[in-house]
């Protein structure tokens, strides 16, 4: 290949030269040195994968080429050699030809390779001047980085596509070195924080965590950093001026040869989730709260239930009971008094007096048994119910001055704040008198001597299930309070917790009765901190009667 080129350059005389000193040893040793020279360079020029070019300067006429630049041109040796560089292997016109013409050096520069087909291929040129038999010769090598700038082309227009995602993605995303520095943002985390690139360069990622959150995020980041592994964390951040914003990010590590150096964050606005979540929690309270409130009232109903259908049957007993007792104490009560009266002119001697005496506890014991059986009339609604129009807040002061004496007796503070306006209900006003007096002697005889209280209030609600508005009237105490198992049998007739002869047993039952006979209710709520008695009564009732 550099053959020709050789002999086109070989000075005359030199052949003869050689033949006259052939038989000279040293002569021929050079000689062989020369061709093996010769053929290591030519061998060279030929494997080396860079294209070689010789060119005369002068003239631009390409005088060698290896094969790897014959390749690259798409042409035969025949068809290059000899043949003028211009507009055939360099794009560049004749007379402007960087290397001869505008002097420029060309080293490592990408120019382009113009092919036999008239196509530019783009390669890494550099070029040479030497000498060679005199003339000065240019040496071009070109390497073919077709691939190169297509990967190159490939990669920018990858990175403009994660670029134009990172700034234009709602997530805020973040790049920060292994120590905290923050060494990138994109444009959302610098509009949800409100800091500029000026400032976020001197900001370390502690600084836009709240104070709060800031030991349970490094602790976080250090654990998934030594495994090595991406997760989720979540944290709150502080913009500049003051916001505090709740985030979710995704974390990930960038190493070099087992080296961080790097952390990516890419963090999400999560403030409406939160609200969301905290709704949920709120709306889950409030189903639960509801779900409770409406099973508490099934319960009260199933009890009310209960206690009515108990009442029915009981009513039936007391009322028989209450027919068939009233004859015969009547009877005891007429012969006491006979017999009383026949022994009231002899009180002068012992047995006399003794016999008096045993007539008085009689008489006691039958009037006992009179009120037992007063009560059973009115829990049986034996007597005529006289519907009036009925100030419920009179009949509340005339059962609290009936019972002055034993309030004073205990030294009872009474809190009854000022009431608001209640309407005028139709009622009978002894049976109401009646229920709050038994109720109130109740909330006496629970509280003790000198420090009880007895809390009254009242109001105006609407009954459930229903619009019809009710007079609600409470009356609690801070006694002893009534146990647990007692509460479902407080309204049996002739059940009492309190000791014998303390009561009758059946102050509740007629209460009871009383209630359910004007249309409403009695709820008795207790604790050990007390009990609490609700009386609710309709305003109006539509059947009342207004004459005995």
């Amino acid at each position: 290949m550099m053959k020709n080129s050789a002999d086109e350059m070989r000075a005359p005389g030199k052949t003869a030269y050689l033949h006259n000193f052939a038989n000279d040893p040293g002569l021929d040793y050079a000689h062989r040195i020369m061709e093996e020279n010769q053929e290591r360079l030519e061998k060279i020029f030929s494997s080396v994968p860079v294209g070689i070019l010789v060119i005369e300067a002068e003239s631009h006429r390409i005088i060698d080429a290896n094969p790897k630049a014959l390749e690259m041109i798409g042409s035969h040796r025949e068809k290059i050699l000899g043949h003028i560089c211009h507009n055939f292997i360099c794009p560049a016109k004749e007379g402007e030809c960087p290397i001869t013409d505008k002097d420029h050096a060309l080293d490592g520069s990408e120019r382009s390779l113009l092919t036999i087909k008239g196509e530019n291929i783009p390669i890494l040129k550099t070029v040479s001047t030497i000498g060679i038999g005199g003339k000065k010769h240019l040496i071009e090598s070109f390497l073919d980085i077709s691939d190169l700038k297509a990967t190159k082309l490939k990669l920018e227009e990858s990175e403009k596509r994660y670029r134009d995602l990172f700034e234009n993605v709602s997530d805020m995303v973040q790049m920060i070195s292994p120590d905290g520095r923050i060494l990138y943002s994109n444009p959302a985390w610098e509009s949800h924080l409100g800091y500029d690139n000026r400032e976020i360069a001197s900001l370390h990622i502690t600084d836009i965590i709240e104070q709060a959150c800031r030991e349970k995020f490094m602790a976080t980041v250090a654990r998934l950093s030594a495994r090595q592994k991406p997760g989720l964390v979540e944290t709150v951040f502080t913009a500049k001026d003051g916001r505090k914003i709740p985030v979710e990010g995704n974390i990930s590590f960038q190493k070099e040869d087992d080296k961080l150096t790097g952390i990516h964050l890419i963090w999400r606005d999560i403030t409406v989730r939160k609200a969301e979540e905290a709704q949920i929690v709120d709306l889950n309270r409030q189903l639960e709260s509801m779900v409770s409130e409406k099973d508490r009232q099934l319960q009260d109903a199933q009890i009310k239930l209960i206690r009515a259908e108990k009442m029915a049957t009981i009513t039936g007993m007391a009322h028989g009971t209450a027919h068939e007792l009233n004859n015969p104490v009547s009877g005891i009560l007429c012969a006491v008094q006979v017999l009383r009266e026949s022994k009231q002119l002899l009180l002068n001697d012992r047995e006399t007096i003794q016999a008096a005496q045993w007539l008085e506890a009689i008489e006691k014991a039958a009037t006992r048994c009179v009120k037992i059986v007063d009560d059973l009339n009115v829990f049986c609604d034996q007597e005529k119910t006289v519907f009036l129009k009925t100030d419920i807040g009179h009949i509340l002061n005339r059962a609290l001055h009936a019972l002055e004496p034993e309030i004073e007796a205990k030294s009872i503070r009474i809190t009854m704040p000022p009431p608001p306006q209640l309407p005028r209900i139709d009622a009978d006003p002894w049976q109401l008198e009646r229920l709050l007096t038994n109720v109130l002697r109740n909330a006496i005889l629970a509280v003790d001597k000198s420090t009880g209280e007895i809390r009254i209030a009242s109001s105006v609600i609407k009954d459930i299930g229903s619009d019809d508005p009710m007079v609600r009237l409470s009356i609690g105490d801070n006694g002893c309070g009534i146990p647990t198992e007692n509460l479902c049998r407080i309204f049996d007739p002739f059940f009492t917790s309190w000791s014998s002869g303390k009561r009758t047993g059946l102050g509740l039952t007629v209460c009871y009765g009383i209630a359910r006979r004007h249309h409403g209710d009695i709820d008795v709520y207790s604790s050990e901190k007390g009990t609490e008695v609700v009386v609710t009564l309709p305003i109006s009732h539509p059947g009342r009667e207004t004459s005995v």
